[in-house]
């Protein structure tokens, strides 16, 4: 997959909803989308543009590439503690501007 297309589905994918699967736990957080792909890395090696219907794969250079790119275009305020990123257990990636009262999921681990 090309990196525009990457951004472009990561822009188009988002949805906003509080729960993947029915047992969210936040794993850690960030206040840039590069710091969150990091720590999703931890706990997966492949994700899929949330909401990509064809479910193109990200290994970990795609994932840290599109996140470095979305970077560039979104700067949350540093000093406003309920926008940030957070990373599930399970390596999801999504975005809160609510303190976790809504959470926008960008990046989703691949399922095999």
């Amino acid at each position: 997959m090309d990196a525009a297309r990457a951004l472009k589905n990561l822009a188009d994918a988002a949805k906003s909803q509080n729960d993947i699967d029915g047992n969210y736990s936040a794993f850690g957080t960030a206040k840039t989308l590069s710091e969150a792909a990091e720590i999703a890395k931890e706990y997966c090696d492949m994700w899929i543009i949330f909401g990509d219907e064809d479910e193109t794969k990200l290994n970990e250079f795609d994932l840290s590439y599109a996140a470095g790119q979305q970077d560039l275009r979104v700067r949350l305020p540093m000093d406003d503690p309920a926008q940030y990123y957070l990373v599930k257990g399970d390596g999801a990636v999504g975005l809160t501007t609510d303190g976790e009262k809504t959470i926008e999921w960008i990046f989703s681990p691949k399922k095999n």
